[in-house]
């Protein structure tokens, strides 16, 4: 994320803290529970054997390309939900 994203997110944060306190600890458990899931995503990831990871972008865009929007989207579910049951994640 950029600088001036984090910047103005503290900038938002103080002055939640001064004005309006209940915002100020809401957006901080916000804040918290995102760096929650992050952490478990990334955690999930590095708990994948490396040749069970299944690549959802390229495998989508090649469907797409290959039979169309919707039924490159279609196939694509079918296929992620036929790997996931053979333990690809």
């Amino acid at each position: 994320m950029k600088l001036y994203f984090w910047v103005g997110l503290l900038i938002a944060l103080i002055v939640a803290y001064y004005l309006v306190n209940w915002v100020f600890w809401l957006a901080v458990l916000a804040v918290v529970l995102w760096g929650c899931y992050t952490l478990y995503r990334f955690m999930q990831r590095l708990m994948t054997p490396h040749g069970k990871r299944i690549r959802h972008s390229a495998l989508r865009g090649h469907l797409q390309q290959e039979y169309g929007t919707r039924e490159g989207g279609k196939l694509y579910r079918e296929m992620v939900s036929e790997l996931r049951k053979q333990g690809y994640r």
